[in-house]
């Protein structure tokens, strides 16, 4: 009866972290995309669609990685929205004590987002489905990445 009782327990303890670790993870996701939200933007700029990935997105391995976006429309400059972006004080997804290094302004030709970031994954922005004209919209990216996947299958 012991044995029973103890293989219950530990096949719960076992599902609880396995349903934890993702979980988790998306709440570190979603902290590491809010950060955009804190860009101080200019009157003319629009925020249009929002997007966040946590998976494997580049690269070979196991590694669980983070990708988040914002699709804007302006009659800003690229170069402009570039210094924003770098002059803002967003940290690393798993380590807040880090400058996240890897940010990225990208124009926006289509409703489905390249980027040097994302291999494995496709971005597409609802909010371009129906449009034709892409004059004024860019992604600004933020990335980071090669973290443990533990047991979050979406890092293998």
């Amino acid at each position: 009866m012991n044995k029973t009782i103890l293989g219950i327990l530990v096949f719960f303890i076992v599902i609880g972290v396995v349903c934890y670790v993702p979980i988790y993870h998306n709440v570190q996701l979603n902290k590491f995309a809010n950060q955009l939200d804190d860009i101080d933007f200019p009157e003319d700029v629009e925020i249009v669609d929002r997007v966040k990935i946590c998976g494997k997105l580049a690269g070979n391995g196991n590694a669980l990685d983070y990708f988040a976006c914002v699709l804007v429309q302006t009659s800003e400059e690229q170069a402009v929205l570039e210094r924003l972006l770098n002059e803002s004080d967003i940290v690393q997804a798993g380590n807040s004590d880090k400058v996240c290094r890897y940010r990225e302004v990208v124009p926006v030709h289509a409703a489905s987002l390249e980027s040097r970031f994302i291999e494995h994954e496709t971005v597409e922005f609802e909010a371009l489905e129906k449009e034709t004209s892409f004059l004024g919209y860019y992604a600004l990216i933020i990335y980071d990445g090669g973290y443990e996947p533990l047991w979050d299958l979406r890092g293998h």
